[in-house]
């Protein structure tokens, strides 16, 4: 399905061919706020890992001049209280873009899936909706998904 805010389109389906989607967008049809990050990066012991920068599925990520495009990496954003995926992130050359559905005040924790690895973590990063808001897009540093 599509959302109201055109973040991006929100389905169950991988935004990679080849991908099976780790995480599906719950329901969220009683939400009426929406935000976006964009971009987002991960690193990990201060270094950036994933997508952009580590090989997807065909071999190949940044370090071979391709954008990683192939990459099965994902982030879901994640109602802390009631545990409903809020949104699920999608590619872009700098990293990943990632549209929430909230009510404004809703804590969302962030999970990371590393494709490569086949390892989910857990992420130090929470965000606090606010209607609308836009985190990132050169305003702000990239919010750093940063694992403990």
């Amino acid at each position: 399905m599509g959302d109201a805010c055109g973040c991006g389109e929100l389905s169950p389906e991988s935004k990679v061919a080849g991908c099976p989607p780790r995480w599906v967008p719950g329901d969220v049809s009683d939400k009426h706020d929406t935000a976006s990050i964009v971009p987002a990066i991960v690193t990990l012991n201060g270094r950036q890992i994933g997508h952009p920068v580590e090989a997807g599925p065909d071999g190949q990520g940044k370090e071979h001049g391709t954008d990683g495009s192939t990459s099965c990496d994902e982030i879901a954003a994640i109602g802390m209280v009631d545990g409903v995926v809020r949104g699920v992130s999608s590619l872009i050359s700098k990293g990943f873009s990632i549209g929430i559905i909230g009510d404004s005040g809703d804590q969302i924790e962030f999970r990371y899936w590393n494709s490569l690895q086949g390892k989910e973590y857990f992420v130090d990063y929470q965000y606090t909706m606010q209607s609308n808001q836009q985190v990132g897009y050169g305003r702000d540093p990239p919010p750093r998904l940063v694992f403990p």
